[in-house]
């Protein structure tokens, strides 16, 4: 196992962990309009699944890159980095949204495409390198929340917030 896997899982534990708290104290403080803005109450479980379908997918493939053999230094230090900047990009998120920040809210969910779509390019990558099961794996962990990123998160999300 290489140094940067030795990393890359407890950074991403270590992360997660922070952002859960951070949302555990930010979150139950906020008025549903707050956190919601003018999207019906009807859409809120479809953007809660869909974020939690697409999370657990991005963590699927960090730790499927922290554990896979064969794995160059250089492919899971950039793990890290879009890791490191996607969920750092998310600790703004509900500030944002306290503050009424709508346009810098808008802004961050549209910088926040740039590290998922750069992980899908290096889900690509790794696909070179991986039997038929690891390619659907990789290709479904990454593509999925891409979309769920750029569709769900910023087109419908803070467009309609």
């Amino acid at each position: 196992m290489l140094v940067a896997q030795k990393i890359l899982i407890p950074t991403t534990i270590v992360v997660q962990l922070a952002l859960w708290a951070s949302y555990a104290i930010l979150i139950p403080k906020q008025s549903t309009m707050t956190l919601w803005g003018r999207i019906p109450q009807s859409h809120h479980m479809y953007y809660l699944l869909m974020a939690l379908v697409a999370y657990v997918l991005n963590l699927i493939f960090i730790l499927y890159t922290g554990g896979k053999r064969n794995t160059s230094t250089s492919t899971v230090v950039q793990v890290l980095i879009c890791m490191l900047v996607y969920y750092g990009m998310q600790f703004f998120f509900i500030p944002f949204l306290m503050s009424q920040k709508i346009k810098a809210m808008r802004i961050l969910l549209a910088l926040c495409i740039i590290p998922i779509g750069y992980l899908v390019y290096v889900g690509i990558r790794m696909m070179k390198h991986s039997g038929p099961f690891q390619k659907v794996l990789i290709l479904v962990s990454t593509i999925v929340p891409l979309l769920h990123v750029a569709i769900n998160d910023y087109a419908l999300y803070s467009l309609r917030y």
